[in-house]
């Protein structure tokens, strides 16, 4: 029931991504990359806009609640403000929100999907309290890459399409008594970057490492990069984060590449750098159309190009299969991390025709393409992977998950995944898919 935007054709499998990543040390959430992002306003040149207007919207849910959005259809940047009515006078509600792709993430002030209640105990809590005429009202502070203030974070903006707002009362018992929902369109701008000029190959793959250059800028300039992902990209790789569509390649390493957000020019206004089409956690770029605008804020040159990101394919010499066809979005119990609600999608993974006694390593790639590699459920970080041995009748068995979902918190991106698994030089390897599931918060 979610528009996209646009739908892409990826490769078949995935990145082989179970190899160390490239030397970046890409920053946490929260990181501030050191340049002026002002100029991220006019980067959706490449999209492909939403050609709705309007000025509010109502959307009606079971339970009696009802939610407004207005504005309804915005540019990103805009303070668009949500009430609901229909609640219990005096309680605290919470909202999510879910973007075009299905995937769904708690609305936070310290997250990507900034949505901040009017009346809530905490500014990064996702709550609201109910006024007397059971009303709650949120604002939701959209990114165009210049906004820092009040969320934490600069160098992104929101993805664009059309966003399912949800507002919700629980019953206190491990339900929800009410909800209201909304649709929120996200659209771009009509500004370009032009007098400069970009060269990056036609076609990128994800995992390896790929050079940009740029020329016709003024003698020592600093140009600010930025690159824009496909359209249909869903949330972000291990980051709890969802709706990040341009992004600064130094501040946003969970986006899946990974480089200098700013380079100066030499003294004939030319400029090469180099970037990693993978992120230091072992998560890997949506495949599909991306885009690269660089601007100099001094001169004003700039320069817009677009690149393929694609994915490799496996040998699939070896069987992999999995006891499960299909998982919720919000993760499982059985593959949750040091005791905490943080539980990610996970499978019982099993595989034959493997060498014998060697070792195999598993990753999973998401519909839009994205790669993780399969973690081991329990430990107390995102960097413990998966290796399986493998018996002398060449067969292993294990739990492969993911890092990304909190239940509570974020939900993953629903549709056919795959899970991909081989031996360390790739000579035997093997895929399997199984489908994720959309299942709606309970307890944010």
């Amino acid at each position: 029931m979610f528009k996209r935007i646009l739908v892409q054709q990826h490769d078949e499998t995935a990145r082989y991504g179970c190899e160390s990543a490239p030397n970046y040390t890409g920053k946490k959430k929260g990181a501030t990359p050191q340049f002026h992002f002002v100029a991220l306003l006019g980067l959706f040149l490449i999209a492909i806009f939403i050609s709705l207007f309007g000025v509010a919207g109502t959307t009606h849910a079971a339970g009696g609640a009802q939610c407004d959005a207005s504005p309804s259809v915005a540019q990103v940047g805009t303070v668009i403000h949500i009430s609901c009515t229909g609640f219990d006078r005096d309680v605290l509600v919470n909202a999510y929100v879910v973007e075009p792709t299905g995937f769904s993430e708690v609305g936070r002030s310290n997250y990507a999907v900034c949505l901040v209640g009017t009346r809530t105990n905490s500014f990064y809590d996702s709550t609201s309290k109910v006024d007397e005429s059971g009303t709650a009202v949120y604002n939701w502070y959209t990114q165009d890459g210049s906004r820092m203030n009040p969320c934490n974070y600069e160098g992104y903006a929101n993805q664009l399409g059309t966003y399912t707002v949800v507002v919700q009362e629980l019953d206190g018992k491990g339900g929800i008594k009410y909800a209201g929902k909304v649709n929120v369109t996200l659209t771009g701008n009509t500004e370009t970057h032009t007098g400069a000029m970009l060269d990056i190959a036609n076609a990128v793959y994800s995992g390896d490492v790929f050079t940009l250059s740029g020329s016709g800028f003024a003698p020592n300039e600093y140009v600010n990069v930025w690159f824009t992902r496909p359209a249909d990209c869903s949330g972000l790789g291990w980051w709890y984060y969802t709706g990040v569509s341009a992004f600064s390649p130094s501040g946003w390493s969970g986006a899946g590449i990974l480089g200098p957000d700013s380079v100066k020019a030499d003294e004939n206004g030319n400029f090469v750098a180099t970037y990693s089409a993978t992120d230091y956690a072992g998560s890997y770029p949506c495949l599909g159309q991306w885009s690269v605008t660089a601007r100099a804020l001094g001169s004003g040159l700039g320069a817009e190009a677009q690149f393929t990101m694609k994915g490799k394919s496996i040998s699939g010499n070896a069987s992999v299969w999995t006891d499960e066809s299909s998982v919720p979005s919000i993760g499982q119990r059985s593959a949750c991390w040091g005791g905490q609600d943080q539980c990610g999608v996970a499978v019982h993974v099993h595989g034959s025709g493997f060498p014998a006694n060697s070792v195999v390593n598993c990753w999973f790639t998401r519909p839009d393409g994205v790669v993780y590699d399969a973690l081991t459920p329990g430990a107390s970080s995102y960097s413990n992977y998966a290796a399986f041995q493998v018996g002398a009748g060449g067969q292993f068995s294990g739990l492969a998950s993911t890092w990304t979902s909190d239940v509570g918190y974020q939900g993953e991106q629903p549709g056919t995944w795959h899970i991909s698994c081989g031996t360390p030089d790739r000579k035997y390897s093997g895929a399997a898919s199984f489908t994720v599931y959309a299942l709606p918060f309970v307890d944010p």
